[in-house]
């Protein structure tokens, strides 16, 4: 499991997963790496510190509920991520469809329980399996690629997406796990749901409209009932009540 730096809240619900997930029968192996930059954080942690059989990347501006890792690693897939949501207006999710030289159109709808093929996701909260990185030929994974449609490098996620797809590996995306991105509050995809229109809108005629709105389903899922999730205040004992539908609970 890879922490790069922590908010509050990230660190209560990470207790929280992993108490959890140890009563399920999973070991945890917490590497510290010291790296302001990402895409090399990443390729420090994987190649010196990655011990076990799964390798969960969760940003520190993410909440989550404790049975993130249990629910992701039920779908016994190379590659599965949650569903996460961007803290600027549209919030659009960093899941998409596309290619490094056509461009990507992030998911525009989807079914809220299911599970997704897509082409590329973000690394705010992903599962991903050994098997993955031995693949892979010597050298960083996270390196950029350059994309011309941008006429600039990807991110080091999409990136390795990119990558890990030549190489013959399927990206999932889980859409009921209900992940919150840390911002002046904690944002979901309630939130893009309020921006849904005109981002439709803007999409129309684009390339990779078809598939934003219509992503591959490969499996529907059952919801599952809410789990406790600590939000408060640091340095005080205030409850912090979201305003899109996550449960606060009292700091222990």
């Amino acid at each position: 499991m890879y922490r790069d730096h922590t908010e509050p809240e990230y660190d209560m619900c990470v207790d929280e997963l992993m108490r959890y997930s140890i009563g399920k029968g999973f070991r945890f192996s917490k590497p510290r790496v010291t790296c302001t930059d990402p895409e090399r954080g990443r390729h420090l942690v994987v190649s010196k510190h990655f011990f076990g059989d799964y390798l969960l990347f969760i940003d520190s501006a993410q909440v989550f509920p404790p049975d993130t890792l249990c629910r992701l690693a039920a779908h016994d897939k190379d590659i599965v991520a949650a569903l996460v949501v961007g803290k600027q207006p549209p919030h659009l999710v960093v899941a998409a469809y596309g290619n490094e030289n056509e461009g990507f159109r992030s998911l525009l709808d989807w079914p809220n329980a299911a599970l997704l093929n897509v082409d590329v996701t973000g690394f705010g909260c992903i599962l991903i399996k050994r098997k993955v990185f031995e693949e892979f030929p010597e050298g960083n994974a996270f390196l950029k690629i350059f994309s011309g449609s941008i006429n600039d490098n990807l991110g080091e996620d999409w990136s390795f997406c990119i990558r890990a797809r030549k190489l013959g590996f399927n990206i999932y995306v889980d859409t009921s796990i209900p992940i919150g991105h840390i911002g002046k509050y904690i944002y979901t995809t309630g939130d893009y749901e309020l921006y849904k229109d005109h981002a439709v809108e803007l999409s129309k005629n684009q390339k990779f409209y078809d598939e934003a709105m219509n992503p591959k389903v490969v499996k529907r899922l059952a919801m599952q009932p809410a789990k406790s999730r600590m939000l408060w205040t640091p340095g005080s004992e205030k409850i912090v009540q979201p305003q899109n539908g996550l449960a606060p609970i009292v700091r222990r």
